[in-house]
């Protein structure tokens, strides 16, 4: 059965986001309105860990620029074609002029979830690519963005390619579901025992008047604890990235960024961001724990296990605020000087080996997961190209 061309335009509406007024803008503290940046979303993912929030007045004032879950969200401009839909938690939630949505789909044309993996595919953001302009800053605008022509086939065939990418995706979203619960039960456990300080056997503990710690226990430096190889670092610029794609990750100091040919650590450490995005919005450092064979750029302190292990450390930076170590008025910088002086609470013998003996399972299991999640997204991107150029028929 032949599959239809429909310019998107044809298929559904699509409409902008909004500018934040002249002289307003976004804010850390809550209010009962948010607003969503291209910075919010991973990928084709949001990120609801630093969501920005706007006041009444503002709200008014662009009221008329909200996406619902029934729409989907593309970046068109700096970033070009990050596409998918907003969870529930976010519905009617502001949305950026960087953005725009498809909303009020023709029902009987298309379907949210098929349009939505066509524009993730390869041939869906290669045509994105192609309608973008702009020398110094990518954009996409609206109007070429309705010219997109859109494979159609019949609704039920559409269906069909949905649920198959879509269970792959719930799966997906169960895994990370699981990787924060995880993580977060991980971090309270902390929090309870070294920072509540209500440990096992708390009640028959001497608490010693001068450091404020139970007998035994004491703060030390963080360079004292750990080992840091900052000096096995080795910037690859984009350029160089791009002749050298691999299979290896390539983190900077948030995350992710590339993938490339080879690795210059292996094993488990804790990543802690040296400049741009230092601390989150608690005002804690930024920390990865990775695990592995991967690479490091300079952009993240990178830190092996000294006399505590690395999972501790990770999470007693969680709960480290860091904001009077930080430097730099553009550029934020957490200096590797700074970091040493960092006091760690070091506890007793015993107490440690319990609190590793309950959280490493966790985060053992959180690594199991996350590398099931990167098989499942990769088996579902193999997938996806195959069923939109119909190499496999449903």
């Amino acid at each position: 059965m032949s599959w239809e061309l429909n310019r998107v335009g044809d298929i559904c509406k699509v409409k902008s986001g909004k500018r934040l007024p002249k002289g307003m803008s976004v804010q850390d503290e809550p209010t009962t309105r948010k607003y969503l940046r291209v910075t919010d979303l991973k990928s084709h993912e949001v990120d609801e860990s630093d969501i920005k929030y706007i006041s009444e007045d503002i709200f008014k004032l662009i009221s008329r620029y909200t996406i619902s879950c029934d729409d989907i969200y593309i970046s068109i401009a700096g970033t070009i074609g990050k596409v998918g839909i907003i969870p529930a938690s976010i519905d009617g939630i502001s949305l950026t002029e960087n953005c725009c949505k498809l909303t009020e789909l023709n029902k009987s044309k298309i379907i949210q979830h098929f349009l939505l993996h066509y524009l993730k595919s390869y041939e869906g953001q290669s045509k994105m690519q192609a309608k973008t302009g702009g020398a110094s800053q990518p954009k996409l605008a609206i109007t070429r963005l309705k010219d997109i022509l859109i494979p159609t086939p019949p609704i039920q065939t559409q269906k069909r390619i949905a649920d198959i990418l879509s269970a792959y995706d719930d799966l997906i979203e169960n895994n990370l579901k699981r990787i924060k619960l995880l993580e977060q039960a991980a971090q309270n456990i902390y929090k309870e025992w070294f920072v509540n300080l209500r440990f096992p056997g708390y009640e028959n503990t001497t608490i010693n008047e001068e450091t404020g710690l139970p007998e035994g226990w004491v703060k030390s430096p963080f360079n004292d604890v750990s080992v840091n190889n900052n000096r096995k670092r080795i910037p690859v610029n984009g350029t160089e990235r791009s002749k050298r794609q691999g299979a290896y990750r390539y983190y900077g100091a948030t995350g992710v960024m590339d993938y490339i040919d080879d690795y210059i650590f292996d094993g488990r450490f804790l990543l802690v961001a040296e400049d741009g995005t230092v601390y989150d919005k608690k005002g804690n450092a930024y920390t990865q724990l990775v695990e592995g064979k991967f690479w490091v750029n300079n952009h993240a302190h990178i830190i092996s296990a000294g006399n505590l292990p690395v999972e501790y450390l990770y999470l007693a930076m969680k709960h480290y605020p860091i904001g009077h170590l930080i430097t730099g008025a553009v550029q934020l910088k957490l200096s590797m000087k700074n970091l040493k002086s960092v006091g760690v609470i070091n506890p007793s013998e015993d107490i440690l080996k319990k609190f590793i003996s309950i959280v490493n399972p966790m985060i053992n299991q959180v690594f199991t997961l996350n590398t099931q999640t990167q098989k499942l997204k990769a088996a579902r991107d193999i997938l996806l190209p195959r069923l939109m150029n119909r190499t496999i028929e449903v």
